[in-house]
């Protein structure tokens, strides 16, 4: 995370005079601030008190463990499927954090971003997680993290081996990969 020549009291400081009445351009100037940061610091901080601040920066440093998290998971994928080219994804957190971005390179993978507000550049995903959703989350109650995983991998040895998909022509996935094979 960047690092503020700021403290958290300073900017709070900062933000109540523009409460009270003193023009930013003149705070600005005083602080040695651009206008484009004192309007960060109000959209981020604006009516929070110093410990407020330091807790919201607390929580931002804790996406990196979801980050961790994937990078984890896409290794396990890599030795089990093989190393794609490039990996699309969203704009989440744990997707836009410098350790995947310095895993991917590492990786020779390409991270190709959809567009923020755009989901329909992400469809193909979009629509597994609904089928996923709808067609075994919600059917289920766990009750424990094993449970979990055993039904995770029997639905998707189902969808990708049982359930026919229109999308393919109605063929499985593993039916349609060995066709274009």
């Amino acid at each position: 995370m960047k690092k503020t020549r700021f403290s958290d009291n300073q900017i709070v400081n900062i933000l109540k005079q523009a409460e009270q009445g003193v023009p930013i351009t003149e705070l600005c100037r005083e602080h040695n601030i651009s206008q484009s940061t004192f309007y960060n610091w109000r959209s981020k901080y604006g009516g929070m008190d110093a410990s407020l601040i330091t807790r919201l920066k607390e929580l931002e440093v804790d996406f990196s463990l979801p980050a961790q998290r994937v990078i984890r998971s896409l290794n396990q994928l890599i030795e089990y499927r093989g190393k794609p080219v490039q990996i699309r994804c969203d704009n989440g957190p744990e997707y836009i954090s410098n350790a995947l971005k310095d895993w991917a390179e590492q990786q020779g993978i390409t991270i190709s971003y959809i567009e923020p507000g755009n989901p329909q550049q992400n469809a193909y995903v979009e629509r597994f997680n609904r089928t996923m959703r709808y067609d075994w989350l919600n059917q289920e109650l766990f009750d424990n993290l094993e449970q979990v995983r055993a039904q995770a991998e029997n639905w998707l040895y189902h969808y990708n081996h049982e359930r026919p998909n229109m999308g393919n022509g109605g063929f499985t996935p593993i039916q349609k990969l060995n066709q274009a094979a």
